[in-house]
């Protein structure tokens, strides 16, 4: 699923309409699109180098899409880095993801602190994009693959970043068991269909009636990334659905600063099938929040991270669906904490990590007898 393979092997280059003038006026560049794509480039003034690449089909009807500087929001927790691009018409909406390249140079406040970009959608809610290329100090590109348009900037993340290796450590055989009779498993694996024999992490949520799993990988700086989903239901259901990887749990989060990404899947139906019975794109929203403490049967938690994600799936035959699943993560000991398939956030009865098994901070007797 490569996106060169969707992109026209001719590729259209935008006119440049002016240059950024005396007063001030912004740099503009625009071009009709269609039902065979192309490739909206600037290549001179103050937004050189940013680029969009549309693939066919991506557009359900021509549309002349164009390109200005407009002003970076100040954002808590981020430096903002080289211009911001708006693309318009603002929340005009792509079929498939649709490629921003966007230049600039960079010098970190240090070496640890990630580039993010961010978005500004017309009704003024920014978010946090995953990238598919990570920039490098000096001159170099970040590359995000988006579904609609509006306001896009660079930002250096430098304070209220939360390091998330730390709260979910990647462990074969590592399981948690919740109060609602939800278990969590996680397991190394190399042998799932249409992965071509990749390693992979599967997180599965697991209820009497059906099961729900997460194909995952790690990154070098610890952090998760999504390769694909799959659900399993006793009522004979199943499917498995694969794409490029995304995040999951990104090596930083700012906390209360929501993310979004935005990608094309191949569907397989019935699990195991060798051949994509379907295709179709999804977003995913999450958002990081902190919790102080939590009580559940097996104990009392303390300085947790709590991330509640929602991912909604469109296939090209127009259905959608909905999977919305919620942890709250404690240092060293993962979730403590599920909620999904509906039902209300439920908390760790036990389960083992790194083969041990799972020790709250406080145990309930203790902090009872303190009352």
């Amino acid at each position: 699923m490569s996106r060169s393979g969707l992109l026209p092997s001719l590729l259209l280059i935008a006119t440049l309409l002016s240059a950024c003038s005396s007063d001030g006026d912004p740099l503009i560049a625009s071009m009709l699109l269609g039902d065979a794509g192309g490739t909206l480039e600037i290549t001179a003034g103050d937004l050189e180098g940013f680029k969009l690449e549309v693939p066919p089909a991506a557009l359900d009807a021509s549309r002349q899409i164009s390109a200005e500087v407009d002003v970076a929001d100040a954002n808590f927790g981020f430096r903002n880095i080289g211009r911001a691009v708006r693309l318009f018409p603002d929340g005009s909406e792509f079929l498939l993801p649709v490629t921003l390249t966007m230049p600039f140079d960079f010098t970190p406040s240090s070496a640890a602190n990630e580039v993010v970009v961010l978005k500004r959608a017309p009704n003024n809610t920014v978010v946090e994009l995953a990238r598919s290329v990570l920039p490098t100090r000096g001159r170099s590109p970040v590359v995000v693959d988006i579904g609609s348009l509006g306001t896009f900037w660079a930002g250096e993340r430098i304070f209220r970043g939360l390091a998330t290796r730390l709260f979910f450590r990647f462990a074969d055989g590592d399981v948690w068991n919740f109060e609602n009779g939800i278990t969590l498993n996680l397991d190394a694996t190399s042998m799932e269909p249409n992965l071509g024999g990749m390693s992979v992490f599967r997180l599965m949520f697991t209820r009497p009636d059906q099961s729900f799993g997460l194909y995952l990988i790690r990154d070098s700086r610890g952090g998760g990334r999504l390769m694909g989903t799959f659900i399993n239901r006793t009522s004979g259901d199943s499917l498995q659905q694969v794409h490029d990887e995304t995040f999951f749990l990104g090596n930083q989060v700012t906390i209360n600063q929501p993310q979004q990404a935005f990608y094309r899947y191949e569907g397989y139906a019935p699990f195991g099938s060798t051949e994509s019975t379907y295709s179709g794109t999804a977003i995913v929203d999450m958002v990081p929040e902190l919790v102080e403490e939590l009580t559940t049967p097996l104990g009392i938690f303390k300085n947790l991270l709590k991330m509640t994600a929602t991912t909604t799936f469109t296939r090209t035959t127009g259905e959608h669906e909905v999977l919305r699943y919620v942890l709250v993560l404690e240092e060293s000991v993962g979730p403590v904490a599920v909620e999904a398939f509906g039902f209300g956030s439920s908390g760790l009865i036990d389960g083992m990590v790194n083969g041990s098994p799972i020790e709250p901070e406080e145990e309930l007797e203790t902090a009872l007898v303190g009352k």
